[in-house]
Parts: C-alpha cells; structure tokens; sequence
C-alpha cells in the first residue's frame, strides 16, 4: 500500500532530499520497504496529487503512473521535483493528515493501532466510501489521528514539510 507519509525538516536544511533520506533510514525495517519524495502523492502539500491530474481519483491509473516512471527515470535521486513536494509546515492547509509523520528529531509518529487504521480506512478515506457509512471507531480513530497530526504541526510550524510516498 503507498501511504502518505509527512516528514518534517529544519527550516535552515540545505539539501531538503539528503535531510528526509537520513530521517527516514532508521525506520526501513519496520515502517516501509521502499519510498521516495512525492511519488503517488506528488503535490499533495499543494492540495492536489499531480500524477492524477486533479485532486479526484483518476479513471485509469496507467497513464499517470507510466508519467511517474518516465521522471523516475531520469531523476539521479529517484524523487520527484521537490518543489511540488516541500512546503513550510505554516502554510500546509488546515485539513492537512497523512499515515504517519517524521518529525526533525527522527521520531516516526502514527496511530497507536497502525493496523486497524490501515485496514479499516484506507479505501475509506481514498473516497470509496462515504464517512456516514463509517462505524464510530472508525470516526472517532481517524479524528483522534488527525488531532494528532494537528498537534505535531503546530509544534513545528517553522520546519519544511516533505511529502512522501511510503510502500509497506
């Protein structure tokens, strides 16, 4: 599954790309297998994922994702363009979540239950679902989270925030 993960990173960072890699390395063998900057979630710190060509789910997943291969490709680092993919934590939109969050210290935040919320919600909160269909646990797992997410930004407004697509 790609999930969104935000990692935050010193305001003053010069190579924003070398800084996330290094706040990411610690948590390979237990939070992801691969990742990279943006990826499927190119843009979202912008409000939209460009791969998709809006903030909506595509029809067809093919011709964006051939379009991400084809940068990919030619990118030296394997990440997308950092400038759709960096943005200072203050201006990142109030509604603002993802799957988990790095913060400078390198400490990886997600759910208690990371399980529970990646089954339960990940096909919900894609839309494939309307929230009115969801169970109180449900609700109340995924406002306890967001909280959460709201409360580690605020700490750390001044830093960078990085959009990344993690695979587990």
């Amino acid at each position: 599954m790609h999930h969104l993960v935000l990692v935050l990173v010193p305001p003053d960072t010069e190579d924003v790309a070398a800084k996330t890699e290094e706040l990411m390395a610690p948590h390979k063998e237990f939070k992801w297998d691969w990742w990279r900057i943006g990826g499927r979630w190119d843009g979202a710190v912008y409000g939209e994922r460009r791969w998709m060509g809006s903030s909506t789910l595509a029809s067809s997943e093919e011709e964006p994702l051939a379009a991400i291969k084809m940068h990919l490709a030619e990118s030296e680092s394997g990440h997308m363009p950092l400038e759709y993919n960096v943005r200072r934590v203050s201006e990142l939109a109030e509604a603002m979540s993802g799957f988990a969050v790095v913060t400078p210290d390198g400490e990886w935040h997600e759910p208690e239950d990371w399980g529970w919320l990646v089954r339960e919600l990940s096909e919900k909160v894609r839309g494939e679902s309307h929230p009115s269909e969801w169970t109180e646990e449900e609700r109340k797992g995924l406002l306890d989270w967001n909280r959460e997410v709201r409360t580690l930004l605020c700490r750390h407004q001044d830093c960078l925030a990085v959009a990344c697509d993690v695979h587990n």
